[in-house]
């Protein structure tokens, strides 16, 4: 919440400081927050394109984590592309009647709401016709279909939504995609962060092991084999926090080079969270593998960090395609 309007109970940060934050929240391998669907996705959809009766009806229990929430974005065939969203939203007497599929939506498995893109008019281009809505994972026609990660867990879900009626209007027309396009660059950009937060946990956890860990003698941090790697982790994560920064400043401003800048610093934090995490674990040893030891937390989260919000190889796609069409992402 620390980017909400005061009056809402926030802080009123900016872009840039809610980032810090996220960042240093996962420095601390803090727990997940259930609601955080809600607090940095919706929220500031609502405050920017919501009415005054959504925000009062809908705010508050997201505060209090007393209603959790899901994003609808992805479908089997759309992956991160939301141009190619096929679920459909129909308008009716009673509202908008929705059908599809989405998959791989967080928090589906046990939230109470969920929101995100439909295609209310077929006829209009890839980027048009689409409508920003919200509806109840528990309305009839809600098929939920939790998807069993690697560590047992369930917090993702696919969902079949078959003639569901009650959805809420956040946004249509070209105010719809803006407003997705501009949750989901935030939602990337806070994949970042929370990528660099956890690189700099790997980097603190393998320096001290290194200072700890004795050998022939000495601690092995001694060696200069030891030192060139944790140097190299440390150079990766000072290289991509600039990217970062800059990324958020462009989307706060609105450039056009935005989405380029935001997949820019994307694949720089994952990539030096990848680094920061197989040298933590080359340090630690076979110790590193085990669940009695902290270094799996961070080690699960940069796997997981990685693949969200679009995998490294899409991102980098996306920043070659900006390049190739002049430096800004082109749109069909």
């Amino acid at each position: 919440m620390v980017s909400w309007p005061e009056e809402y109970g926030g802080r009123d940060a900016s872009l840039l400081e809610w980032l810090v934050f996220e960042e240093e929240y996962y420095a601390a391998a803090a727990p997940v927050r259930v609601g955080q669907n809600g607090l940095f996705l919706l929220a500031p959809t609502l405050f920017a394109h919501g009415t005054a009766e959504q925000r009062d009806r809908l705010l508050p229990p997201m505060a209090r984590a007393d209603q959790v929430w899901a994003q609808a974005w992805s479908e089997p065939e759309a992956g991160s592309d939301l141009a190619a969203i096929r679920s459909s939203a129909a308008r009716t007497d009673g509202g908008w009647l929705l059908s599809g599929t989405k998959t791989w939506s967080t928090r589906a498995a046990f939230a109470d709401k969920a929101f995100g893109l439909f295609r209310s008019d077929p006829g209009a281009g890839r980027h048009r016709g689409l409508t920003y809505l919200m509806f109840d994972l528990r309305a009839d026609g809600v098929t939920v279909r939790p998807i069993r990660q690697l560590g047992g867990e369930t917090g993702f879900a696919a969902r079949s939504l078959s003639q569901v009626c009650g959805a809420d209007v956040v946004a249509g027309g070209p105010a719809a995609d803006s407003a997705a396009a501009r949750a989901f660059e935030a939602g990337v950009l806070a994949a970042a962060a929370q990528l660099l937060g956890t690189g700099r946990a790997l980097l603190d956890a393998g320096v001290r092991h290194a200072r700890q860990r004795t050998q022939f003698g000495q601690p092995i941090g001694a060696f200069q084999a030891v030192k060139h790697h944790l140097a190299d982790v440390a150079i990766g994560l000072e290289f991509a926090r600039p990217l970062l920064d800059a990324a958020a400043l462009a989307l706060a401003a609105g450039a056009a080079t935005a989405p380029r800048d935001v997949s820019a610093a994307k694949v720089a934090c994952a990539d030096s969270a990848y680094r920061a995490a197989r040298a933590a674990l080359q340090v630690h040893g076979a110790i590193g593998y085990t669940q009695e030891h902290d270094l799996h937390l961070w080690l699960t989260k940069v796997r997981a960090l990685a693949g969200a919000w679009g995998s490294q190889a899409w991102h980098r796609a996306r920043v070659m395609a900006a390049i190739a069409a002049g430096g800004e992402l082109a749109c069909d």
